[in-house]
């Protein structure tokens, strides 16, 4: 039987670097499209870069250039964090808003969510247009999205595309890491409180770390949260009975 915590021993193995994209730039996030044909990447130029991975077998960057919308100084500044949803393509950084993109090329910018100070993590819900925001504002937002007009055409002008907020949780500190289990039933929070918690507007458990929490993510089958973060270890817990069952340790902070 495998390990109760969901870790395998797979003895020893080999990393072989297939793709190398240089970006000229520290590369802050990325993330795939629902179908795994492209993926997102942001660097510190402030641009966003889209990568066809299925054309050719040479992956190639077809899209690269800044974000401009209705922002603070008409940038999104440095973009930390994408979520890439079925409808929309959201995005946040310093620039104290998320843009939500078109998920054609030119992918330009159908809807800006003001006010939302640094955002460092994004996450949508499952298949839906529930997008959770995470704000070193010291909250995490609930957001549904909403489009007026014809859906199957994302790129058409007579198109309005509106945000209502659903629900805003306060914490003391930055929110760091934010993510819905697979079924959309819990949302796990890492704040910088040295805990990680998971609510969706009322709070289950939290878990007290030494040291911020970076990341959370959830396994497919929604059975195991991780949880990485300065205490320099993944911990592993079970999300039927909410106990840590495993640490990984590393020699350094775990940010994703």
């Amino acid at each position: 039987l495998p390990p109760r915590d969901g870790s395998y021993q797979l003895g020893k193995s080999r990393t072989v670097i297939v793709h190398e994209i240089n970006r000229g730039n520290w590369t802050w996030c990325t993330a795939w499209s629902p179908d795994g044909a492209y993926l997102a990447v942001a660097t510190e130029n402030h641009h966003l870069a889209v990568v066809d991975t299925t054309s050719s077998t040479v992956w190639r960057v077809r899209h690269d250039r800044k974000v401009r919308g209705p922002m603070q100084k008409n940038s999104t500044h440095s973009i930390r964090s994408i979520a890439w949803g079925n409808k929309y393509i959201a995005i946040g950084g310093t620039g104290n808003a998320v843009s939500l993109l078109s998920p054609l090329e030119p992918y330009q910018v159908l809807h800006t969510i003001p006010g939302t100070g640094f955002v460092g993590s994004l996450n949508w819900r499952g298949d839906s247009n529930v997008l959770a925001i995470g704000s070193r504002l010291d909250f995490a937002m609930i957001v549904r999205i909403r489009t007026i007009g014809d859906e199957d055409t994302p790129t058409q002008s007579n198109k309005r595309v509106e945000s209502e907020i659903l629900h805003q949780i306060e914490y003391k500190y930055w929110v760091n890491s934010i993510a819905f289990s697979p079924d959309g039933s819990c949302l796990a929070v890492g704040d910088y409180e040295e805990s990680d918690t998971k609510a969706e507007t009322n709070m289950i458990t939290w878990f007290k770390r030494k040291g911020g929490l970076l990341s959370v993510d959830w396994s497919p089958d929604g059975k195991w949260l991780y949880a990485g973060g300065e205490d320099r270890s993944v911990t592993v817990i079970d999300s039927t009975y909410w106990e840590i069952v495993h640490r990984i340790g590393r020699d350094r902070w775990v940010q994703c």
